[in-house]
């Protein structure tokens, strides 16, 4: 081997070694978390006229929830709508989730239930976790996700970066049983649409005049909690 031989083996494997630094790097760079504070969706929020919406419905996606749509369990023609406004980090949303949930499976057909989601004062992960659940609803996957976050938060709920993110994507997989694009999962997290459909969503709960979470509503009506199953079934029977 002579000498210029050996010194385009070098260079070529120099390029080779800085493609593969750079793959590596993209695949595994940070996800931007400049969106994931309260105050930044707070003021998205704010940007947006609530006017025109009515949040005794199910509101069609458009360009101010980033075109994601309403997360709905169940039939969406329902007669009896569940309006649930709730935080993913939120410990009493976690049980009263699972209640509304099993309404609308023990009603199949007749009640549905509309989840909105609402990030506290005093929750560090609310948005991040609520970026995450979005992004899996993009792909298909926002029950299963949603239900996991809800079983698992007493897993999650302590966890610092970037331990949360490796935790928000390994439910991804085990929801989509491996079948669902991780890497896609990650760039929807920080995307504006995302971003924007958190926002829309803390939007609608200001105008719903949230003073906790969870809050539901049957139609227009607010409804404590312990009486929702009352409440539906009283409007059943009324249908």
């Amino acid at each position: 081997m002579n000498k210029n031989t050996t010194i385009i083996i070098i260079l070529v494997l120099g390029f080779l070694g800085l493609v593969g630094f750079s793959i590596h790097q993209r695949e595994n760079s940070p996800v931007d978390y400049s969106r994931y504070s309260r105050s930044t969706i707070e003021k998205m929020s704010k940007k947006v006229d609530f006017t025109p919406y009515d949040i005794s419905k199910i509101i069609p996606p458009d360009a101010n929830s980033g075109f994601i749509a309403e997360h709905v369990e169940g039939n969406e023609a329902a007669p009896i709508i569940i309006y649930e406004y709730a935080d993913y980090q939120c410990t009493h949303c976690a049980h009263w989730a699972s209640v509304a949930s099993q309404i609308a499976q023990d009603y199949s057909g007749q009640v549905a239930v509309v989840f909105r989601n609402y990030i506290l004062s005093y929750s560090n992960h609310g948005v991040i976790v609520a970026s995450a659940a979005n992004a899996a609803a993009i792909q298909g996957y926002w029950k299963p996700y949603k239900d996991l976050l809800f079983a698992d938060q007493n897993i999650w709920y302590d966890l610092k970066m970037p331990a949360l993110q490796d935790k928000l994507e390994s439910y991804f997989l085990q929801v989509s049983h491996n079948q669902g694009d991780v890497a896609r999962f990650r760039e929807d997290m920080k995307s504006e649409a995302v971003a924007k459909k958190v926002a829309f969503d803390f939007g609608l709960a200001d105008k719903a005049d949230l003073q906790a979470t969870p809050t539901f509503y049957v139609g227009d009506t607010r409804v404590a909690p312990n009486e929702l199953r009352t409440t539906v079934e009283t409007k059943l029977q009324a249908l």
